[in-house]
Order: structure tokens, then C-alpha cells, then sequence
């Protein structure tokens, strides 16, 4: 298992930092942080989705209307927040293998 990025060097952590913090699309933030974690060897926590959460519970809901809204309004965020979440999944195989180091020992 690959270990936490909180556990890198003090600059891969801040390199991470400033990316999670750096744009208006959580989603977009957090695929560029997760590439500087994977490519330093660091797992990441899962990407936020929360505007898919407020789709699939305006699915439950029935409310068409407040999904057809959300399709026209937050486009953007619904494609990245798809995206990471697909890199995310993607990427497990490669999360649960060893570590380099894990490897030597």
C-alpha cells in the first residue's frame, strides 16, 4: 500500500497544499494535487464530489427539474468531479500495490 502524502517531504506536501487549495473546482484541485502525489509515489484521498452527490440525491428525490438545472449551471464542475473520480478508481490497483520501499524490504 502506498503511504499518505502527508507523510512526503515537507515540499511535496506543499507543492500538494497549494495545488488542493489552488482553483474554484475542487475537482480540478484535487486531479492536479493527485498527479503530484502518484508521481512523487504518495496515495490521496478521494476527490470531493459534492456536486455529484446533490445529482444523485436530486435523482432520488425525483426532482428533474433541479437536475436539468444543475446539467445547465454546473457543467464544469459535474465533468471534472467525474473525471477525478474515474482517475481515483482507475488508479487502485496501483494504490494497493507495494511501495518501492515496501518493495526492498
Amino acid at each position: 500500500m502506498r503511504p499518505h502524502w502527508r507523510q512526503a517531504s515537507p515540499i511535496v506536501r506543499r507543492t500538494i497544499e497549494q495545488w488542493l487549495g489552488s482553483s474554484n473546482v475542487p475537482a480540478e484541485a484535487w486531479l492536479n494535487a493527485a498527479n503530484a502525489a502518484f508521481s512523487a509515489g504518495f496515495d490521496i484521498d478521494p476527490p470531493p464530489v459534492p456536486t455529484l452527490q446533490e445529482l444523485d440525491r436530486l435523482r432520488a428525490a425525483g426532482d428533474t427539474t433541479g437536475v436539468a438545472r444543475i446539467y445547465a449551471t454546473r457543467r464544469v464542475q459535474l465533468e471534472a468531479e467525474r473525471h477525478a473520480q474515474n482517475y481515483y478508481t482507475g488508479l487502485a490497483g496501483w494504490r494497493a500495490s507495494k511501495s518501492t520501499r515496501e518493495a526492498a524490504t
